[in-house]
């Protein structure tokens, strides 16, 4: 009985139990303004990966107040200088990738799923991947994350088996050759920054437009 109790109790404070939040004291700390954003490693089967994620990335961390270098001129500028794969760029030092861009961190991204799977009856379009940010100037890193999420093409449930087969093929085709994986990245990062729990907190130039005007219409009111 006491043993029951016990593993009952054990389960309960495992269940209850969350994750850490995101440490933003080195961010406090040491203020970063600019990231660069190495094009990511993939693990996926699809050669196409690197180049949505790197198209939807600097969107996220804009809005959170970060100027991100161009990440097309970056992939640009280390290909012509002897780093051709991603691999590659991965293994430049800290030291050297802050003496050649001047940037305060780098982000570093491994795709570990991207695209479509079929399921019998519907197909469901996924994206996981790890992410971390790096001082360059230190070497330390400050902050890691995972992105993720998939979103379900049901088929029409027509009652026939075959139509629906065959609905679930013709969606994931579909799906293959539109906007829909880049919109399932561009979420993924989304989360994952901007979670405020998991995420990266607001930069330098975050808009407090909103903030300010409201202090100001509560300081003229009670006026």
């Amino acid at each position: 009985m006491k043993l029951w109790l016990t593993m009952l109790i054990t389960l309960s404070l495992t269940g209850c139990a969350t994750a850490p939040k995101t440490d933003v004291s080195p961010f406090v700390a040491l203020k970063p303004r600019s990231i660069l954003v190495l094009p990511p490693l993939n693990d996926s089967p699809e050669v196409e990966a690197p180049l949505v994620y790197l198209s939807t990335i600097s969107k996220p961390f804009g809005e959170l107040g970060y100027y991100v270098l161009p990440v097309a001129l970056t992939e640009q500028f280390l290909r012509e200088n002897g780093a051709e794969e991603p691999y590659d760029m991965h293994q430049i030092s800290h030291a050297k990738l802050r003496d050649i861009f001047g940037a305060d961190l780098a982000l570093y991204v491994r795709i570990q799923n991207y695209g479509q799977r079929f399921l019998v009856l519907n197909s469901v379009t996924e994206f996981r991947a790890e992410a971390r940010l790096v001082h360059l100037a230190s070497g330390k890193e400050i902050w890691s994350g995972t992105a993720f999420n998939s979103e379900s093409s049901n088929a029409t449930r027509s009652g026939n088996i075959l139509e629906m087969f065959l609905g679930a093929a013709l969606t994931q085709i579909a799906d293959t050759h539109s906007g829909r994986i880049r919109g399932v990245v561009s979420v993924a990062n989304y989360n994952m920054l901007s979670s405020r729990q998991y995420g990266i907190p607001p930069g330098p130039y975050y808009p407090v437009e909103e903030e300010t005007s409201t202090e100001t219409a509560e300081v003229n009111n009670s006026n």
